[in-house]
């Protein structure tokens, strides 16, 4: 594949360290930042490759599609209702920076844009181990939530939970990738066992169930069994997760899963590690400014009432956020997804089964998670417009 950039004809193949460059500031570890100098040095390289996403974003407006407008409008929304609440909006730039560059260079060069990304992840998972391994206890201490006395329990990565969130999208890519590109298929499931492993040894019963709830279903689509377990869609998994929050947060009948949540993720199923009564704050919250939210300012906001900065639900997340207006966006944005997941050539579904497995591992885990700094979730909707059977399957294809 080839970029033109005015009269220049530039192979993009020999441009792929670009690429690294784009990538690393948004896969930093956590400890890089709790040193002033190192801090620094990463929020400018980040700003300036938020610049250029921008300035991307400029250049290649008419190339996006109507899922890509829909989700720049549910960041749109989320952007200006931080603004009017005081707060600077840099994690939602953040987002749309991801967003944009993956939206360009899949597009361009998805095989050098894939294989960076999942590259770059696999060094942090492997690093990450090492460290785990090294200091099974932790490396160091997180401020980031003092009102508890800072979590111990920190790697290279950074806290258990948040850690799957960075894994999970890369060891799903490292699938696609293999399947797109004919590739080594070990991989893929080594880095699988990777991810599983560290679940394991930190503890972490959301990144260990997501894990789990990926590679099953991934398995499943590449059985005999595909046939029957394609009818499971993006809509369905999202839908089945909603009612479980419902049971959960309004009804409080947790006890139906008494055997996953007190056995299997050995927590507490009467309070859920004390999840229930931070729903509580946070539907509070909620009631108050149900159309718009709060943007980044509901961090701000729960910390002053409660003594967490997140409703520990994706969910009421996005609720506390957005509102309800940005909750119907990305219902929205769902069903533009599924639209093209239904269109998938019945032929062809294993690349179609990884990104539903992926989805619905991270909508099982926003039960008791926000899934924040999960920078590269909603990256992976991109991925449904370029389905075998769509009309931009051509991604496959190579101008050489």
């Amino acid at each position: 594949m080839t970029i033109r950039y005015g009269m220049i004809r530039m192979t993009v193949y020999k441009y792929r360290l670009l690429y690294w460059f784009l990538l690393i500031p948004f896969c930093l570890p956590e400890l890089i930042y709790y040193n002033s100098i190192t801090s620094a040095i990463a929020q400018g390289w980040r700003i300036i490759v938020i610049v250029y996403s921008l300035l991307t974003f400029i250049k290649q407006s008419r190339k996006y599609i109507v899922a890509d407008w829909v989700m720049f409008l549910f960041f749109g929304l989320m952007a200006v209702v931080s603004l009017l609440n005081g707060e600077i909006p840099g994690t939602t730039a953040s987002f749309v920076s991801v967003y944009i560059l993956f939206q360009k260079y899949i597009g361009d060069d998805a095989e050098g844009w894939l294989l960076t990304f999942v590259r770059i992840i696999w060094i942090l998972a492997v690093l990450n181990l090492v460290t785990i391994l090294i200091f099974p206890d932790g490396m160091y201490t997180s401020y980031s939530n003092s009102a508890l006395g800072g979590y111990t329990r920190n790697w290279l990565i950074g806290y258990k939970n948040p850690m799957i969130r960075i894994l999970l999208p890369g060891c799903a890519v490292s699938h696609i990738y293999s399947m797109w590109f004919h590739k080594r298929k070990i991989f893929p499931w080594l880095f699988t066992l990777v991810v599983f492993l560290t679940m394991i040894l930190v503890d972490s019963s959301a990144g260990l169930a997501g894990i789990i709830i990926f590679s099953v279903l991934v398995l499943l689509y590449q059985s005999p069994l595909r046939r029957i377990i394609s009818h499971w869609s993006l809509m369905a998994s999202f839908v089945l997760t909603c009612l479980i929050d419902v049971f959960f947060i309004i009804f409080r009948k947790q006890e139906i899963f008494n055997f996953i949540i007190d056995d299997l993720l050995h927590r507490s199923s009467s309070s859920m590690s004390g999840r229930t009564d931070i729903w509580d704050i946070a539907l509070k919250l909620i009631l108050q400014r149900p159309y718009f939210g709060y943007g980044e300012a509901s961090s701000t906001v729960m910390t002053a009432v409660g003594y967490s900065s997140h409703p520990h639900n994706y969910i009421l997340y996005v609720l506390i956020q957005t509102g309800v207006i940005g909750l119907l966006i990305l219902i929205w944005l769902i069903i533009l997804c599924n639209i093209k997941l239904r269109k998938c050539s019945r032929a062809n579904l294993t690349i179609a089964g990884c990104l539903v497995s992926l989805f619905t591992a991270f909508w099982v885990m926003g039960i008791a998670e926000s899934l924040t700094g999960a920078l590269f979730f909603y990256p992976m909707f991109i991925f449904f417009r370029y389905l075998p059977g769509s009309d931009e399957e051509e991604i496959t294809e190579h101008e050489n």
